[in-house]
């Protein structure tokens, strides 16, 4: 009798330590904003005849270490330093994008496999110029800044 009486509590008791124990909840949620791409952190630049191509790789994962399924697109942006401002840190203006596009539709940029390539050919001799690329989601929430890359270019 006292078997049948304790059975019920110690099931109630174990389902009960299961579910307070277990819930699957292992961080408080975040605001999508703050769910965003990891940076990318592997941009490169090479001198072509006509001007450069930058390559990088996509982004697999989000801030939070989640894996990212929403990667929507890419905005590059570039930074004109002319000869004479070469010396003068304040003279360097500032980033401008350049180009905005997503991966449905990559217009001047290639995509093979993981891999980016994005040409501008919109470049003059004498000039140094600066890259940095970010990444964003279906809801518009952008990465971190890439790293910078520098090349001068010459005619």
């Amino acid at each position: 009798m006292l078997k049948k009486i304790l059975i019920p509590f110690i099931a109630v008791g174990f389902v009960f330590g299961c579910l307070v124990t277990s819930c699957g909840v292992k961080a408080p949620p975040l605001p999508p904003e703050f769910v965003v791409p990891k940076k990318i952190n592997d941009l490169k630049v090479r001198k072509e005849v006509s001007g450069v191509t930058l390559k990088w790789t996509m982004p697999k994962e989000n801030t939070d270490d989640s894996i990212l399924e929403d990667l929507a697109g890419f905005k590059v942006f570039r930074k004109d330093i002319p000869d004479e401002d070469v010396d003068c840190a304040p003279c360097t203006g500032e980033f401008e994008e350049i180009s905005d596009f997503t991966l449905a539709a990559p217009g001047k940029a290639k995509i093979k496999g993981d891999t980016v390539y994005f040409e501008d050919l919109s470049l003059s001799g004498g000039i140094r110029y600066v890259y940095m690329v970010v990444s964003y989601n279906s809801g518009g929430y952008w990465s971190d800044p890439s790293n910078t890359i520098e090349v001068y270019f010459q005619r």
